[in-house]
């Protein structure tokens, strides 16, 4: 993780004088690991490791990083949500047999635990990115998906800033 953390800091140098290209590049990240296809195979590992360097480097603090990752994940959880609320059967059709399973268990959470499961779903990585996708398939309201979704991205945008802080003092 120290060689992964080294070299990150470098490619994002540059980008220590400009905290907020730095910030939009967490958002960026953020957002597209909550993606239902694009989240699959993305590991929380990269958007971990930009924050502690960022953090570790002195660019920015855990506040400003916690914020801008839970607009990239609200959003991609929003866009991810609305997919399944509006093309569903074509794109879920077309999911390697992987993908198929973990929608089928975020399915079942959903179905058994409603809300609470998109802050189970948001903090359990296999099944971050498809638990907003099966939310809009299984027709959620889009009111309770909101709040439930509000609350989850801050609850993990705030572990992902205290967890990048610890990273960055080793």
């Amino acid at each position: 993780m120290t060689d992964l953390l080294t070299w990150l800091t470098n490619v994002l140098e540059p980008l220590h004088d400009r905290p907020v290209l730095l910030l939009l590049v967490i958002g960026l990240l953020a957002f597209w690991e909550g993606l239902v296809i694009a989240g699959l195979f993305t590991t929380s590992l990269l958007l971990l490791s930009v924050t502690a360097g960022a953090i570790s480097g002195g660019a920015l603090e855990a506040v400003p990083v916690a914020i801008a990752a839970a607009i990239g994940a609200l959003c991609g959880d929003h866009l991810s949500y609305f997919l399944g609320r509006g093309l569903s059967a074509p794109l879920t059709s077309r999911l390697p047999a992987r993908a198929k399973r973990r929608l089928l268990r975020s399915h079942q959470l959903i179905e058994r635990y409603g809300s609470g499961a998109i802050l189970v779903g948001r903090l359990v990585p296999p099944i971050r990115s498809v638990v907003p996708f099966t939310a809009g398939v299984g027709q959620l309201s889009p009111r309770r998906f909101m709040v439930a979704d509000l609350v989850s991205c801050a609850v993990w945008a705030s572990a992902l800033g205290f967890i990048a802080v610890g990273i960055a003092r080793l």
